[in-house]
């Protein structure tokens, strides 16, 4: 916690780039979009690589969803007791670290179901913390917060057409499923 608070204060305050800092809660925000939408359409890449049932192949998908759908809750009252800029950077550390182990695994649907799980916890993150964080950032001129939650509303709807096209184009290829979720991680880190 000290190391962030010393990284905080290398460029005071009044010198940065709002918007700038802005654009990353953005991407960072759109990640779990991002992550479901193209494990959708990987779903039969998955089934294929792994030689696994369809049943199995949609618990890469499932898992994700509810541990995002059971964390979300936690995160969202987490980002408001320790501050909503350090559970978004946390969320998307931990949302990009499993999505590089997400995309390194090649012998085992149960890891990858494993992994997908906890990735969804990083998820959990992300939108709550990523709202707040607009919030409390631009809340010093309402018109300005308008825009900045209409930026975020795009970003987050943008994400899901993105993923689609993304996790299709890597499932119908010879790349893999593998790479859509690799993606998730070099996409916006």
């Amino acid at each position: 916690m000290k190391a962030i608070k010393k990284v905080r204060t290398v460029i005071p305050i009044e010198k940065r780039n709002k918007w700038v800092v802005f654009s990353v809660c953005l991407m960072a925000s759109s990640l779990d979009n991002l992550s479901v939408s193209g494990g959708i359409t990987s779903t039969v890449s998955v089934q294929e690589a792994f030689n696994t049932t369809s049943t199995n192949a949609t618990w890469v998908i499932s898992a994700y969803a509810l541990t995002l759908g059971a964390f979300i809750l936690i995160s969202g009252k987490l980002s408001d007791i320790l501050g909503a800029d350090n559970i978004l950077m946390f969320g998307t550390c931990v949302m990009s670290s499993f999505s590089l182990i997400c995309a390194a695994i090649e012998k085992s649907v149960i890891a990858l179901i494993i992994f997908r799980a906890f990735q969804g916890i990083g998820a959990s993150a992300l939108v709550p913390s990523g709202i707040a964080f607009t919030a409390g950032y631009f809340a010093y001129d309402f018109n300005v917060m308008q825009k900045a939650n209409r930026l975020l509303s795009i970003a987050l709807t943008g994400a899901l057409g993105l993923g689609t096209l993304i996790g299709g184009a890597f499932a119908l290829t010879s790349i893999g499923y593998n790479y859509s979720f690799a993606f998730d991680h070099f996409g916006f880190d």
